[in-house]
Order: structure tokens, then sequence, then C-alpha cells
């Protein structure tokens, strides 16, 4: 197998397993359980700083936030120094459901990863790591303005 056909493998797979556990993961839900993690981490935060985290279209973002609105999840109020700006929350039924949907996934995720020892997840989680550290390290210098050259 030469390097190129290895590389290509090697994300062809990373890709069919990602793939995979999006597409199983809450009965589609995957983006409402982003927001709702989001939201505990933050306490609260504007619609637009939950758009540039989310990284998706503001009308996909709008419409999710109207479901998860009116489900109860979230609850959304202008914010009184600047009306223009959203505020959100998480609701305590969206803390509940939240955790649910965690405890769900976790289970889903053991039964995944059964098929490896201890040790091999030990190693892939050590080996996936190293790879987020470097993508995220690349993505930050990517979108880090550069300094003009003094000339």
């Amino acid at each position: 197998m030469t390097q190129e056909e290895q590389v290509r493998d090697l994300v062809y797979t990373l890709w069919r397993c990602f793939r995979f556990l999006h597409k199983h993961s809450e009965g589609g839900k995957v983006s409402q359980l982003r927001v709702l993690r989001v939201l505990r981490r933050h306490e609260e935060m504007t619609q637009r700083q939950l758009l540039d985290h989310m990284a998706i279209q503001q009308s996909t973002l709008s419409e999710l936030l109207k479901k998860m609105e009116d489900q109860d999840l979230i609850q959304r109020t202008c914010c009184p120094q600047d009306r223009r700006q959203v505020i959100l929350r998480l609701t305590e039924a969206g803390r509940e459901q939240l955790e649910q949907m965690e405890a769900r996934e976790l289970t889903r995720n053991v039964g995944y990863l059964q098929v490896l020892s201890w040790e091999e997840r030990q190693t892939l989680l050590e080996l996936l790591t190293k790879l987020d550290a470097s993508w995220s390290e690349q993505e930050v210098r990517k979108n880090t303005p550069q300094k003009e050259a003094l000339e």
C-alpha cells in the first residue's frame, strides 16, 4: 500500500465512522444536542454568539431555536442593553432533556466501542486527541490575521 492509498483509506474510514455516529445520534437531533450542550457550558449567550459557535446558516439556527423554544428547552429574551440582540438560556426542561439524551448516547457509544479492548480505546483516544489538537491549531492560525511584514 502506498502512502497516498493509506492516507486516503484513513480519511475515508474516519469519515465513515463520523457519519455513522452522526446518523445514529439521538434520532437525527444532533444540532439540538449541540445547542443544549453549548448553552449548558456558557449559561447564556446571544443568538449571534451561538451562530458563530455552531457555524451553521442563520435561517437553520433560527428554525432550530424556534422548535426548541416551542418545546420549552430554551428561553429567548431581548437583551436589555441592545434590543436587537436575543439572549438564549437553557430551561430546566432543557437541562433534563440534555441529561436524558446524553444518557442514551453514552449507552449507545459503549455498545459501539465494545469491539475494542480498553487498551485499544485508550490508544484511539490518544491518536484522535493528537489529531484534534493539530487541526484546531491549524484552524486558529488560519483565522488569525497575520501582521504585515515591516519593510
